[in-house]
């Protein structure tokens, strides 16, 4: 097997092949993040028995948020936080990549 392949299958708990989280990670306290001028959108799970995802969105001085929507199901919740990302912020933000991650690990989280 080659390097790539273990560290794909390394992170498979935790990743899609697109690049979003899985429930999983979400129940592991990972979650989605993107930061712009207006704000930072974020997408977290809210109770993973229920399975209930929260997609909010702060302004940058950490007041109170402005939006607070509360989804059910994960391919939902994922829809909101792309729609949220493209108002406040343009499209989903990327992190630079750890020097320790794998050039094959998704960069699209904060934990």
């Amino acid at each position: 097997m080659t390097q790539e392949f273990l560290t794909i299958k390394k992170y498979s708990k935790f990743f899609t092949q697109k690049g979003w989280l899985t429930p999983y990670g979400f129940a592991c306290g990972y979650m989605h993040l993107t930061e712009a001028r207006l704000g930072r959108v974020y997408l977290s799970s809210n109770n993973p028995e229920l399975n209930t995802f929260d997609v909010k969105v702060f302004p940058d001085d950490y007041s109170a948020p402005r939006v607070w929507d509360t989804l059910e199901g994960l391919p939902a919740a994922r829809k909101r936080y792309v729609e949220l990302c493209k108002l406040y912020a343009g499209t989903p933000a990327r992190r630079a990549r750890k020097p320790y991650e794998p050039k094959t690990m998704p960069a699209t989280v904060y934990a």
